[in-house]
């Protein structure tokens, strides 16, 4: 099943009109259904900055909605487990919109089970690396390049 078909398959399953979600995930009341419609109808999709929001207000496995992965709906011990999963897999990608990605599930996880230590435990050892990764790319960006060309030499006149 492709992002799109399970982003409407979430929806329904909870129980939201386009035009509903869209409502929810805007925050504008006067919302159409067409943040929705675009995402369930773009074949080539492979996720959305909505994602974990649609997870949570549908409450179907966000790792599911995003990956494919897994069941749509878990208990809550599958959903500590489904998540912590996902920070320990993504540990070592790096790329940021990943990191960034296993974060917002981990957070939807959290939000859904705040008591949850383990959840809690990868989501800040996550949250920890991402921001010295980021510090390091700053400090390498700020760090004046030193120049491959050997200095010239003056001629000395006799």
């Amino acid at each position: 099943m492709k992002f799109h078909q399970r982003v409407k398959v979430a929806r329904l399953y909870g129980g939201f009109t386009q035009a509903g979600l869209s409502r929810l995930l805007s925050g504008n009341p006067d919302a159409n259904n067409s943040l929705l419609d675009r995402l369930e109808n773009r074949e080539d999709g492979e996720g959305s900055v909505y994602t974990t929001q649609i997870a949570y207000h549908c409450k179907v496995n966000p790792y599911w909605l995003a990956m494919g992965v897994g069941e749509m709906v878990l208990d809550k011990t599958t959903m500590s487990d489904a998540a912590a999963t996902v920070g320990l897999a993504w540990e070592h990608v790096k790329s940021p919109a990943r990191e960034q990605l296993a974060l917002d599930v981990l957070s939807t996880a959290l939000q859904m089970m705040p008591d949850d230590h383990t959840l809690r435990r990868e989501f800040e050892r996550l949250q920890r690396d991402m921001s010295r990764r980021r510090q390091i790319q700053s400090d390498l960006k700020e760090r004046p390049v030193a120049s491959s060309r050997a200095p010239k030499r003056q001629k000395v006149e006799q």
